[in-house]
C-alpha cells in the first residue's frame, strides 16, 4: 500500500504549531485534514487556505473520546489514508487536572496510532508531539514506566496513581505523559515499520505559542528561559518564549520529507539546545 495521494492529518491544528505546520503543507500542495474542538475556526482556518489553493477539509475530534477518534480515522480512510500525521494536539499542565491530561496526552496518542495504523503503507510519517519534558532528568520509578507502557490495561489510570511518591500534579502528569509518548513512537516503529511508514517524536523547547505563554507564570519556565542557548532577537507581538512556531514547521516538513525515510523510532529535539544546556549544569 502506498499513500502518496492521502490525507495530511494535523490535529490540534488551532494552535500555535499546529496552525503553522497546516500552512506550511497547504503551501506545498498537500490535501489537508484539520482536526480540532472548534468547528466556526476550523471552518474560517479551511477557507483561508483552500482561497490559497490548497484541498482542505475539516472535522471536530477529541481525543478524550474513542468513538470521536474513530470518526477521524474513518474521514482518513475516505481521503484515501494516511500521508502524514502531524499529531499536535494535547493539554498542558494548566489547562487540566492530573488525569485529563494523562488521557489526552498519552492515551489520545495512543488510541490516534492504533487507528490510523491500518491507513498507513509505504511513505506514511506520523509525527507526535512529546515534550522537552520528558527529557529534563525527572525521575520516574521503574514501576510507573511499567505501568505507562501498558496502556492497554482495563485500570491504566489506577494502576499508575498506585505507583506515584506522593501527590500527583498535573505537572507530574504531564512529565508522564510527554516521556510515555517518546516511549510509544519508539515501540510504534515496529508495528508500523512493517508497513513501510515511519513514527517519530517532537519535542518542542519553550515555543511562542498561546499555549506556551499560558505557562510564563510558573516559577520553573525562567531558569529555563535563561539557560536556552539560541535565544533571538524580539519582535513586536512575540513573547519572551525564543522559540518560533516556523521552527516547528520547518522541522515537521523535514520530518515528513523523502529526506528524512530512515529517520523512525526516535525523539527530535527542537529546543534551541534547552536539554543540552541543562545536561551540562
Amino acid at each position: 500500500m502506498t499513500v502518496s495521494d492521502g490525507v495530511v492529518v494535523v490535529t490540534g491544528a488551532l494552535g500555535g504549531m499546529g496552525s503553522a505546520t497546516a500552512r506550511a503543507f497547504a503551501a506545498s500542495g498537500a490535501r489537508l485534514l484539520l482536526t480540532d474542538l472548534d468547528a466556526a475556526r476550523l471552518a474560517e482556518m479551511a477557507d483561508d487556505l483552500s482561497a490559497r489553493g490548497a484541498g482542505c477539509t475539516t472535522i471536530v475530534s477529541d481525543l478524550a473520546k474513542p468513538a470521536s477518534i474513530a470518526d477521524l480515522v474513518d474521514a482518513v480512510a475516505d481521503g484515501g489514508g494516511l500521508r502524514t500525521l502531524v499529531h499536535t494536539a494535547g493539554l498542558s499542565p494548566s489547562m487540566a487536572d492530573w488525569k485529563t491530561v494523562l488521557d489526552v496526552d498519552y492515551l489520545g496518542t495512543v488510541r490516534l496510532l492504533d487507528g490510523l495504523l491500518p491507513h498507513a503503507g509505504a511513505g506514511t510519517a506520523a509525527i507526535c508531539f512529546a515534550s522537552i519534558a520528558a527529557h529534563q532528568g525527572h525521575p520516574i520509578g521503574a514501576a510507573t514506566l511499567d505501568a505507562l507502557d501498558d496502556p492497554y490495561h482495563p485500570e491504566f489510570i489506577d494502576r499508575v496513581a498506585a505507583t506515584a511518591d506522593g501527590e500527583i500534579t498535573s505537572g507530574v502528569a504531564y512529565i508522564w505523559a510527554k516521556t510515555a509518548v517518546v516511549r510509544l513512537c519508539e515501540r510504534a516503529a515496529v508495528t508500523w515499520g512493517a508497513r513501510g511508514a515511519r513514527v517519530v517524536s517532537l519535542s518542542p523547547g519553550l515555543i511562542d505559542t498561546p499555549m506556551g505563554r499560558l505557562e510564563l507564570d510558573n516559577p520553573r519556565k525562567k531558569p529555563l528561559l535563561a539557560l536556552t542557548p539560541l535565544i533571538r532577537e524580539r519582535h513586536e507581538g512575540q513573547s519572551v518564549l525564543p522559540g518560533r512556531c516556523d521552527d516547528i514547521a520547518a522541522t515537521v516538513a523535514f520530518l515528513a520529507s523523502a529526506a528524512a525515510s530512515f529517520v523512525s523510532g526516535c525523539d527530535i529535539r527542537v529546543d534551541g539546545g534547552l536539554v543540552g544546556a541543562l545536561r551540562q549544569q
